[in-house]
């Protein structure tokens, strides 16, 4: 059985409910370092994309764009004049 969980103190609080293990049953857990060692890997690549923008003038004008798009009047005005 596989079960994962999160690691609090001296607690690890288990990601699933278990009922086939009774309460009080003595359990042996085994700890993989290549799944510690994975989460490790994921962080430092993405702490190498992040503020990877920063000072770049190209994604200024696109955000710029992308602005300017959004506030463009589409429709037609209502004559409020008009409604009952």
């Amino acid at each position: 059985m596989r079960v994962k969980g999160i690691k609090r103190g001296q607690t690890i609080e288990l990601l699933e409910t278990l009922t086939s293990i009774p309460d009080g049953m003595e359990i042996e857990i085994d700890i993989s370092e290549a799944q510690a060692t994975d989460q490790n890997n994921r962080w430092a690549s993405l702490e190498g994309i992040l503020g990877s923008w920063k000072n770049d003038a190209e994604i200024e004008t696109l955000f710029a764009e992308i602005d300017r798009e959004r506030h463009i009047d589409l429709g037609n005005p209502i004559n409020f004049s008009d409604i009952d």
